[in-house]
């Protein structure tokens, strides 16, 4: 099985003012690059390379729109790189080699887990929200997780 685990870098470019093309990251004032990246490793841990990496920038017109977050579709998040990478991955490893995507809580995203389930795959993600579950003595996450045997 190959292990991909997935997470975001934010390079921090506000000292250097002459660099061009950057957008907001962390803060309104703090200019960057945002950098997702993906690294295939054996279940080992031996790392095999990079199989998908997005960067980008924010545009500043759209810093602050949280407020309307949960109008957006998922296309227009910018946790949608969760997904996007995941469908990197799979297409570029080969069909028979078995992939299991590995993320942060960031990624912990109800579309993620759609995607998975529609396309029969395997993701491991760190638990962000007490999900409901379903064909489970316990009804959420977090108590069936506390029940399970070590």
């Amino acid at each position: 099985m190959i292990l991909v685990a997935q997470d975001t870098t934010y390079f921090n470019f506000t000292g250097h003012p002459s660099v061009e093309d950057l957008g907001p990251i962390e803060k309104k004032d703090t200019q960057g690059l945002i950098v997702h990246s993906a690294l295939a490793m054996t279940s080992e841990g031996v790392p095999l390379g990079i199989v998908a990496q997005k960067i980008g920038t924010r545009d500043p017109a759209d810093y602050g729109k949280a407020a309307r977050h949960k109008q957006l579709p998922i296309e227009e998040k910018a946790r949608y790189r969760w997904l996007e990478t995941i469908e990197a991955v799979h297409a570029y490893c080969p069909p028979d080699v078995p992939v299991l995507p590995i993320a942060d809580r960031e990624a912990d995203i109800y579309d993620l887990f759609v995607q998975a389930s529609q396309k029969s795959r395997q993701v491991l993600i760190r638990g962000s929200w007490n999900r409901r579950i379903v064909d489970h003595p316990e009804t959420s996450l977090w108590p069936a997780v506390e029940a399970a045997p070590i």
